[in-house]
């Protein structure tokens, strides 16, 4: 519920919030955008020091447990008769990520078809457009001329599940959260404006429907902070400063809030994913 698209009731309760924590003096931060582990955030201190943070230490924890549990309950547990035991085990995870990223390049290869050489769309044609997010790269000798459109790095099977896998593994997501990044990718293909991915904005989406799924299937699940020292980490992709929380604002503007996902439709994915038989849902679809 906490993603549903606010009503008039919700907008009254904020408002009404973030008046009293005015009134109590809490400082914002300059910029009103997230704030990196060294910075100040949006919300007051208070809040976010009694959220859970999936961080380093978290994940680490976790996976002692994990393991610990599995091994406890190795052979005691008995899945319910009318579910399919696939849908809660993870020994399929690599699969979900490699199809996902086989679906996310064959949408990449159509959106570059339809743009021949010399035409592609620039950071201000298109909105996901990495350049408008990562930070750029000075030239002394390119200074003061305008930057061209450079595209992003051309994609493959190879990157796209690189990227995903790495992320995944990094920071202990479940194959559940791939899926649902495919399913919000669909989603942003086919109810909004941004109906193609290119090698410009391919992993702009990426980045942005797994941060989001993590935030919507996860209790716990890692600060915009920790997911930006993570992409710096594994792939060396480096935001702006607050760049991550403008993609992730941009992202649920476009699809309207709309991140709830009915266990029909996951299921219907996560097979269709497994079988290779999913194509892009069209509007109404997901």
């Amino acid at each position: 519920g906490a993603w549903e698209y606010p009503g008039q009731e919700a907008q009254r309760m904020t408002s009404s919030l973030l008046e009293r924590v005015k009134s109590a003096g809490f400082a914002r931060a300059d910029s009103g955008d997230y704030a990196s582990e060294s910075g100040s955030s949006t919300c007051p201190q208070s809040f976010k020091a009694t959220r859970p943070r999936k961080t380093k230490d978290f994940i680490g924890e976790e996976k002692e447990n994990g393991e610990r549990e599995r091994q406890q309950q190795r052979g005691a547990w008995e899945y319910p008769r009318d579910v399919d035991p696939r849908l809660l085990e993870d020994a399929d995870a690599d699969t979900v990520s490699e199809k996902v990223a086989q679906m996310i390049f064959q949408y990449v290869e159509e959106g570059d078809a339809a743009f021949p050489a010399g035409s592609e769309q620039g950071p201000s044609e298109d909105e996901f457009h990495e350049a408008n997010f990562l930070r750029r790269r000075r030239c002394s000798r390119c200074w003061p001329w305008p930057r061209r459109k450079a595209a992003g790095p051309k994609a493959s099977k190879e990157s796209v599940f690189r990227l995903i896998d790495d992320l995944a593994t990094s920071l202990y997501f479940c194959k559940q959260v791939v899926v649902l990044c495919a399913i919000y990718i669909d989603r942003l293909l086919s109810r909004t404006s941004t109906k193609l991915m290119t090698s410009s904005n391919w992993r702009s989406i990426v980045v942005v429907t797994l941060l989001i799924a993590s935030k919507v299937w996860e209790d716990v699940h890692p600060w915009n902070a920790d997911f930006e020292d993570c992409l710096d980490e594994i792939s060396g992709i480096r935001y702006q400063p607050g760049a991550l929380y403008r993609l992730e604002s941009l992202f649920l503007d476009r699809v309207r809030w709309k991140v709830f996902v009915d266990g029909e439709v996951y299921v219907a994915y996560y097979f269709s994913l497994l079988s290779g038989s999913l194509r892009r849902i069209r509007p109404g679809g997901v």
